[in-house]
């Protein structure tokens, strides 16, 4: 009885260190997307529209594109040209289509970064983070009767950069009279 104990605890020990193996074999961290790094300056060059006109977002051509997503943008931080955030958007749709496609996103995903969870928003809309401590990608559909799959590729680390520079530059131009 005690040699079949043995083998089993060292039989499910292999097991969980063959897991523990697999698991950190497909362990990737986040560090960007569509040919884009986090971290790396982006060049206005290779800007194709500002998103909008006071903010650090940029649309860009994606050299790595992926079939779901028709649109692409950069949050940049506005002193360093840093890239703090990498978004796509697909196009609209109903939001069965958009879950369907956010599933199969999901299974890509995970299969490259499978640590993640799932939550959902303020909408109670379904979403779900992949990655470590800092940098992530949440993957969702956004919207309320017309959807978009989006994903957003972020560092935390960099995002808190693109904040400080961005209240520097409008601290920067606030007028200081009166005060």
């Amino acid at each position: 009885m005690r040699i079949i104990t043995t083998l089993l605890f060292m039989f499910i020990y292999m097991m969980s260190l063959q897991n523990l193996q697999a698991q950190e074999e497909g362990t990737e961290k986040v560090v960007g997307a569509f040919g884009i790094t986090l971290g790396q300056i982006f060049n206005l060059e290779d800007v194709v529209d500002r998103e909008d006109d006071d903010g650090d977002n940029y649309w860009f051509a994606p050299d790595n594109p992926y079939d779901d997503f028709i649109f692409y943008s950069v949050a940049r931080t506005p002193i360093t040209g840093v890239v703090a955030m990498i978004t796509a958007y697909s196009e609209k749709m109903t939001k069965n289509q958009c879950e369907v496609k956010r599933r199969t996103l999901k299974s890509i995903l995970y299969r490259k970064y499978p640590y993640g969870w799932d939550a959902r928003d303020d909408d109670y809309n379904k979403y779900t983070v992949y990655g470590r401590d800092p940098s992530y990608v949440k993957v969702n559909c956004e919207g309320f009767g017309v959807y978009r799959l989006v994903a957003d590729y972020y560092d935390l680390d960099i995002r808190r950069i693109l904040k400080d520079e961005r209240t520097k530059l409008d601290i920067d131009a606030a007028s200081k009279d009166g005060l």
